[in-house]
């Protein structure tokens, strides 16, 4: 939908799609548990898109609720796994530019304040925004307007605000071997899809090691809004692992236990709730046979 010089992805929610993804997350829960004991943490953070925060109320009656569809899902998973209200702190905010206008992606900003209920969860303080230095990348033309090809958003490109990483770190993606990349890779700013300067993109798994005091582990089981959100954990974790389970090809719980990985992130839009795509990806790499056509 385009109103005015701005797009949005309309959300439909199907309960059968967020069924699935609860099936999923909750298979992973037990199985990472029983690999790890009691020292296995499980979160799960869904990230609304911006059709929530259509202002209209002809318009947004065109989308079902993401509050209550997020609300609908965390009471379906296992006990001991830990939800993260980010719809709450996103909408504390709502003012600011959270969304981009012709992509289907939150901004960095957006993203923050999803990172900000992450660790206020967890009892951690946030990271101030403004401890960060910020650069701005502009003339973006996002999905939205590459599936539209609209006039008005052609003539108001956005812009990316770039947060930069105060903490080192050395980042590397995966796949037949190792290769060393920037955590914001400001090789796709002169590209089209400059949403890939966050992490360069999606790939099938990366791992980000820091000089953070803590020694923890984490590993991010994202889709691409992830991206903008994992820089943000530099500050507190020693190593950062990047899982795509759309490209990722193994057994997942056995490569965490290895690593003595003890914490998993389930970080993923709303849209895991409209179709059961992404869910099945994940099914895919639970250990047990089987386990992905249940």
């Amino acid at each position: 939908m385009v109103v005015g010089n701005k797009a949005v992805n309309l959300f439909t929610s199907d309960p059968a799609a967020g069924q699935a993804y609860v099936d999923a997350v909750n298979r992973f829960r037990d199985e990472f548990s029983l690999a790890l004991g009691g020292e296995a943490t499980t979160f799960v953070l869904l990230a609304p898109t911006a059709a929530e925060w259509v202002s209209a109320a002809s318009l947004k009656s065109l989308s079902d609720s993401q509050r209550q569809t997020i609300e609908d899902v965390y009471k379906r998973l296992h006990p001991e796994v830990k939800t993260i209200n980010a719809w709450s702190s996103l909408n504390a905010h709502k003012q600011e530019t959270l969304y981009f206008r012709t992509d289907h992606h939150w901004t960095a900003t957006g993203a923050y304040y999803a990172y900000e209920a992450f660790m206020n969860a967890q009892g951690v303080p946030p990271v101030p925004l403004v401890r960060y230095e910020t650069e701005s990348v502009t003339g973006f033309l996002g999905s939205l307007y590459s599936a539209t090809l609209n006039s008005q958003l052609q003539k108001a490109p956005d812009t990316l605000v770039l947060y930069k990483p105060f903490v080192k770190h050395e980042y590397a993606v995966h796949y037949a071997a190792p290769l060393r990349m920037e955590l914001l890779d400001k090789s796709h700013a002169a590209k089209k899809n400059k949403y890939r300067i966050f992490l360069s993109g999606d790939r099938p798994w990366g791992l980000i090691k820091t000089e953070a005091e803590s020694g923890r582990r984490i590993a991010v089981i994202k889709d691409s809004y992830g991206n903008a959100l994992i820089p943000f954990l530099l500050p507190h974790y020693k190593e950062i692992y990047v899982i795509d389970p759309r490209q990722f090809d193994q057994p997942l719980v056995p490569f965490l236990k290895k690593r003595q990985i003890r914490e998993l992130l389930f970080l993923n839009n709303t849209e895991v709730a409209m179709y059961d795509g992404f869910s099945q990806q994940i099914g895919k790499l639970l250990t047990t046979p089987g386990a992905a056509a249940k």
